[in-house]
């Protein structure tokens, strides 16, 4: 604290305010509108701000300073959303040179301009404090825009077979799970978790404290739409019912539900793609709640029984690491949602002059910029719809063509009658006049452009008025041929925030009226439907959790029309944020600092308008801007690090029976190699491992607790170079915190070839009968792997091991051939024992590089060229062969520590 600071402070109040500042409290005092403009001369960087926000508000809103109080919601009193936050904050920053940067994440919980300019006054404040000291902290600097419009692209999904990676996600072995939801499943569940060694209990409520839940009302039979939609709103509610404790102290939530088991993808019984917005919602989860896991299962049912359907979620649970979305086929295979980079072919042109398409949310915006595209394509005719009466304008706004123009109009028409009005209603009225104009130049332009239009004010929630409408049109212009559903309305608050009404305002503009639309076209011949989705429903995003879910259903409500109507070209176009509009330069830079690019209108147009023309009827879940990255919208850093949970016990790994000394089992390296393998692999899905590196054992692993409840670990791994290529520290700990081997792994774009070394010139003598296991090597049952030795040397040694499917080593989806990797480091130990005289243990790898051929179902041939330093270590080289002469491993610099001497 500052105390020449301190003692200008009059009150309590200014004190907690100040210290609040400090701490970087997002929580301002109620009832404090006068504080920040009350503080003391000497506390300059308050009233400054004070100032600033208020000409950045009045700058970008056009509301005059004038009426501008502290106390006003920034939503519900201004109207000022996500986005236009983060523009006004960029323009106080550009006016308060030093400010460190915001955090965005942060912002989105403040609600009044009071709380921002305390917050803000927090930053300055801290900036000062550190001037004055001795050992100022540096800030970076914002790293320089590398994106254009060259950087978007068109991006469908699709599904990928991943075999689960054998380790489970931070978190799943701590915590004490709610089962809640689907109770048949949910009982059987809460069974085979506790035999895994996970605590869990089945309840129909969820509690604010609950730190795990899982939620199964995917699951449950639903016989209309409206019990599908339910279930969506359900399992909001029981995420904010835990959102303060898992955003606060970390946790699990899991959602499983059955929509085919491929998330859309797959066939999926009929009416189910209407609950499909949870993982929508899971994605959100995974932003707002950083050190929380979350999960969206999709199982399918199929003809399992409820103890198998049981099984398949409590094994996802325990051996499915940290992959957020998981499709669980009832064939067996596990599938997870990618979205791959393709081009558009056009040349299925199905709308002409004939047709009549409806659009909603079609006069204005983005929407209708996209149409006019279309029109001057296809010359059809639109029924644009809109919630805003289409009324002429009062004659004296005629020539105020701004925002802020307007208002200072309708300001002065209102004190001119002696009314006094609020903000929000100045700025209704100013929106309805903009309206107005915006749907008079969407007609002409589709007009100008070769097309019909013709503009409905209705709700597109309202099934009656639509009714109506589509009856004139009908009677007017023939048929509806088309639909596009381009309505959408934003609320942006996060998930602990966002009351039943926030989430219905969002959710029901795009799921109701999405239902209302293909029920009064349902007697209609249609060819094109066409939902305007958003890339937040593929990764989520902060505070957008109603809008991510509503997304999610369009895309898999899109499919489920697909697979049902295989005739009609179905769209669900992902959209990036699009320039234009609201979007000022400094909002630009912000998205260009964080990799987004950001869609020019005409451009985006013309995707659209191609893909209304697309030959590709199988690619309909579309996001169209920049790469989706789950982390777009998060922090333009590395990325978090990943923690992945192991339970080590003679029921998961009973074959460490025969690697044990003194009676308890203890961890092979080899095994540590696969798991860092798996962790390595399971960090980033698209690039490929390379080579785990300065591999070193800094603590041996005796498992005591191995016939009992079992042993737990964490395998970590976090980024320290990323781009194209990647590299990460790996870490594995036990559950107390003790680090036992460290190493790092080197991640590619593209696969490596196969490495086919040159065994280094060995001279070695037969191996004769020298015996192989029983003093050197301890190894017993499993784990007497060596089926012989052929030949030793000063420089080397080389037989034959079993293969992990020859040893019969439990585990389907093994990435590395632990036992034969295990074989050839016992081999060096027989080495050591001919040529130093001793016992020795491996050390240090100083890499390892593996095939991406599958482990071998033979036997694998070990060469190794080792080499003395002295009488107390060596290092060695290992080369691993199949039968079929092909090399399936290498490891490389092996250190070895000759054991003292008893």
């Amino acid at each position: 604290v500052d105390t020449n600071r301190m003692a200008a402070l009059k009150t309590l109040e200014e004190i907690v305010v100040y210290m609040q500042g400090l701490m970087g409290s997002v929580q301002a005092p109620a009832a404090h509108a006068s504080v920040a403009s009350s503080l003391p001369a000497t506390s300059a960087p308050a009233v400054d701000l004070h100032a600033l926000m208020f000409a950045a508000v009045s700058e970008k809103t056009g509301y005059p300073a004038d009426m501008l109080e502290l106390s006003m919601d920034l939503e519900g009193d201004l109207g000022i959303d996500s986005i236009k936050r983060v523009e006004i904050l960029a323009a106080v920053q550009e006016q308060a040179p030093g400010m460190p940067d915001v955090d965005t994440n942060r912002m989105a919980a403040l609600k009044t301009l009071e709380e921002i300019v305390v917050y803000m006054q927090g930053l300055m404040g801290s900036v000062n404090d550190t001037h004055a000291s001795s050992s100022p902290i540096p800030h970076a600097a914002p790293a320089p825009s590398t994106n254009g419009s060259t950087n978007l692209g068109r991006f469908a999904l699709t599904l990928a077979e991943s075999p689960a990676v054998g380790l489970a996600a931070r978190g799943v072995f701590d915590v004490d799970f709610t089962v809640t939801g689907e109770s048949a499943v949910g009982n059987a569940l809460v069974s085979a978790l506790k035999d895994r060694g996970v605590k869990a209990h089945y309840s129909d409520k969820v509690a604010a404290s609950d730190k795990g839940v899982i939620y199964l009302g995917g699951l449950a039979q639903v016989g209309t739409d409206d019990e599908a939609i339910a279930i969506n709103r359900e399992g909001f509610r029981v995420a904010r019912t835990i959102a303060a404790t898992l955003a606060k102290d970390g946790g699990v939530f899991i959602t499983v539900q059955d929509t085919g088991g491929g998330f859309g993808l797959t066939p999926m019984p009929a009416g189910r793609a209407w609950l499909g917005g949870l993982s929508g919602l899971v994605k959100t989860a995974d932003q707002e709640w950083p050190d929380a896991t979350v999960k969206a299962i999709d199982i399918e049912r199929g003809k399992r029984s409820v103890n198998d359907i049981a099984t398949a979620i409590a094994e996802e649970i325990t051996l499915g690491g940290a992959d957020v979305e998981v499709g669980l086929m009832a064939d067996g295979k596990r599938l997870c949602p990618k979205s791959v980079e393709t081009t558009v072919e056009t040349g299925n042109v199905v709308i002409g002059k004939d047709d009549v398409i409806v659009v909603s949310g079609g006069a204005r915006g983005v929407t209708a910029t996209c149409v006019i595209e279309w029109a001057r394509r296809s010359k059809a005719k639109f029924v644009l719809l809109g919630r805003s009466a289409l009324e002429p304008e009062p004659a004296n706004c005629r020539d105020a063509h701004t925002d802020a123009a307007l208002k200072q109009v309708m300001l002065a028409d209102a004190k001119a009658a002696g009314e006094k009005i609020t903000p929000a209603i100045l700025s209704k009225r100013v929106s309805k006049i903009l309206a107005g104009r915006d749907i008079r130049t969407t007609l002409a332009a589709i007009d100008g452009a070769g097309g019909q239009a013709t503009y409905v004010a209705a709700s597109v929630t309202d099934a009656a008025a639509l009714d109506n409408a589509f009856s004139e049109i009908r009677a007017t212009w023939g048929p509806i041929t088309g639909i596009v559903h381009g309505a959408g309305v934003l609320a942006d608050k996060y998930i602990v925030d966002q009351s039943d009404a926030d989430f219905d305002f969002v959710f029901d503009t795009k799921i109701e009226g999405l239902r209302a639309l293909l029920t009064a076209t349902d007697l209609d011949p249609l060819k094109v439907l066409c939902v305007f989705s958003s890339v937040a429903a593929r990764c989520g995003n902060n505070g957008q959790a109603n809008y991510a879910m509503a997304n999610e259903v369009l895309n898999k409500v899109a499919t489920s029309m697909a697979q049902t109507k295989p005739g009609l070209l179905v769209k669900s176009l992902g959209w990036g944020p699009w320039e234009g509009g609201m979007v000022s330069p400094d909002l630009k830079a912000h998205f260009d600092r964080l990799g987004v690019p950001m869609i020019p209108l005409h451009l985006g147009a013309i995707m659209f308008a191609d893909e209304m023309e697309s030959s590709q009827k199988s690619q309909i879940e579309l996001v169209l801007g920049g790469e989706p990255r789950a982390a777009a919208l998060m922090s333009d850093d590395l990325g978090k690090p990943l923690a992945l949970e192991v339970r080590v016990s003679s029921k998961t790994h009973a074959f460490l029976e025969g690697h044990s000394i003194a009676g308890a089992p203890v961890v092979p390296v080899v095994l540590v190699l696969e798991w860092f393998s798996r962790v390595a692999s399971s960090y980033r899905r698209d690039l490929h491992l390379s080579v785990i590196k300065d591999l070193k054992v800094l603590k041996g692993i005796r498992l005591d607790n191995f016939n009992g409840d079992g042993d737990m670990f964490v395998v970590t791994c976090a980024p320290v170079k990323n781009g194209s290529d990647l590299t990460l520290q790996l870490e594995f700990r036990a559950a107390d915190g003790t680090l036992h081997y460290r190493a790092q792994a080197s991640m590619t774009q593209t696969q490596d070839a196969d490495a086919n070394s040159t065994p280094a010139k060995t001279t070695l003598q037969s191996w004769k009968d020298h015996p192989i296991y029983g003093d050197v090597l301890f190894h017993t049952n499993d784990f007497q792997v060596l089926l012989d030795v052929n030949s030793v040397g000063p420089d080397g040694i080389e037989g034959n091991t079993k293969g992990v499917r020859q040893a019969s080593w439990t585990w389907d989806h093994w990435q590395t051939d632990v036992a034969a990797l295990d074989g050839g480091l016992q081999m060096l130990l027989l080495w050591a024992r001919e040529e130093l005289g001793g016992s020795a243990l491996p050390m240090a790898i100083g890499e390892f590089r593996l095939s991406s051929k599958p482990p071998s179902e033979g036997r694998v041939r070990c060469l190794a060229h080792c080499t003395a330093s002295g009488t107390s270590k060596a290092t060695a080289d290992v080369l691993f062969i199949d039968e079929a002469g092909v090399q399936v491993a290498e490891m490389k610099h092996v250190e070895l520590i000759m054991r003292p001497r008893s």
